[in-house]
């Protein structure tokens, strides 16, 4: 394991926990306990939501992919997604490592309110998980995939593997949505064996030239030269 340099030693304990966490703390500091109650509460709440909501989109894919297949799910999650990265399209290239890093990382974190940890990093590139994956694995393990919803066979949604779960499908089209939009990938992903058993590890590269042909190939794609 390299030694970690992008990040302080203060942005990687800042990283390390969740949004939530970080309010409980502040608040806590306050000694307002009336305060620190309603945070509290507020996270638990908004925790159950986004677990709900979740479980919806994973339920309607489930439908959508049983009835018509793979195509109309990819297409759901590029209209979610080609707006976004169309938006600036540049801005991801064109910043520092540093901040394509804590991009890359905070957006796990706020979306998800997730905690995150830098585990390797070298001249090409970084690593990081979250721990635990607050997405896909927080919707197998509440026993969704027991019931009618659906793991996928391989496809370019899937990044060419075997039972997939539907929800996780929504990181391959991010990446074929980037692809549309930007010309590149930017941050890629590695799955684990089992799929939603525990954090995929999200790998930064310094350049884009040098991201492996195989994170193409899987979407069904050529590296562009």
């Amino acid at each position: 394991m390299g030694k970690i340099t992008t990040l302080t030693p203060e942005e990687l304990a800042m990283v390390a926990k969740k949004p939530s966490e970080e309010a409980i703390e502040a608040v806590e500091k306050t000694g307002d306990q009336d305060a620190l109650e309603k945070v509290k509460q507020l996270a638990s709440m908004a925790a159950a939501k986004d677990l709900m909501v979740r479980g919806w989109v994973t339920e309607a894919l489930s439908m959508l992919y049983k009835k018509c297949g793979p195509d109309p799910v990819r297409e759901v999650w590029m209209n979610c997604f080609l707006p976004m990265f169309k938006a600036d399209p540049d801005s991801f290239w064109n910043s520092s490592f540093h901040d394509r890093v804590l991009s890359c990382i905070n957006g796990l974190r706020f979306s998800l309110d997730a905690s995150v940890k830098v585990v390797d990093e070298d001249d090409e590139k970084l690593y990081f998980v979250m721990t635990p994956c607050a997405s896909g694995q927080q919707l197998m393990e509440s026993g969704i995939y027991n019931g009618t919803c659906v793991c996928c066979d391989a496809d370019p949604i899937t990044g060419g593997l075997n039972h997939f779960p539907i929800y996780c499908t929504h990181n391959p089209v991010a990446d074929l949505a980037r692809i549309e939009a930007c010309g590149y990938l930017q941050n890629v992903t590695e799955f684990p064996e089992n799929v939603a058993t525990c954090s995929c590890t999200y790998v930064i590269y310094r350049r884009k030239e040098d991201i492996p042909e195989k994170y193409y190939t899987r979407l069904g794609l050529k590296k562009p030269d």
